[in-house]
């Protein structure tokens, strides 16, 4: 899955600080043991990219 946004006002903002097991490091901490992956981060100044990938068959899905 991927999502894009059109406008990022505050990269800071847009996901690095959190609390554990909150946003999107804790997202990525519920993916690893099902053997997914996240990326995220700026892919121009003004968009933002978040990636979630699960394999096929994954426990729970």
């Amino acid at each position: 899955m991927t999502m894009e946004n059109d406008g990022v006002t505050d990269p800071v903002a847009a996901g690095t600080r959190s609390l554990p097991g909150s946003g999107l490091k804790g997202l990525r901490e519920r993916l690893h043991p099902l053997g997914g992956t996240l990326t995220s981060g700026l892919i121009t100044k003004e968009s933002y990219r978040l990636t979630v990938e699960l394999p096929v068959g994954a426990a729970g899905i």
